[in-house]
């Protein structure tokens, strides 16, 4: 109950977000009221935004990593960021490429699906 009551407080205190913040006096509803979502689509706007963040983390696993190797390895010259033979486990740049790629694969898909290490 305390951080709601900071939270309003903070607001009301800032002029910035009376101006132009959210809620029915915001100016893009003043300005653009015809852009107004629909009440019944704003319950897939959080599951819309997970699946684009994981779908495009699947996509820039596949097109940076897996499928253009050369790519990921001319940043690593450029950027030493291989620190798996600081961990005592030392790889080939290219298997570090491939480890990424598939560690990028897999955090986009879990998010994608909405899953989490808690409910497997």
């Amino acid at each position: 109950m305390a951080q709601s009551s900071l939270a309003c407080s903070a607001q009301e205190e800032s002029p910035e977000l009376v101006e132009a913040g959210r809620g029915p006096l915001s100016v893009d509803r003043l300005l653009f009221p015809g852009l107004e979502p629909r009440a019944e689509l704003s319950r897939y706007a959080v599951p819309a935004v997970r699946v684009g963040v994981g779908l495009s983390l699947a996509v820039v696993a596949f097109t940076e990593k897996f499928a253009n190797i050369p790519l990921g390895l001319a940043f690593l010259e450029g950027y030493p960021l291989n620190f798996t033979g600081a961990l005592g486990v030392p790889l080939t740049d290219e298997a570090f490429v491939l480890c990424a790629g598939a560690v990028e694969l897999l955090v986009g898909l879990w998010i994608a699906l909405g899953t989490s290490c808690a409910r497997l």
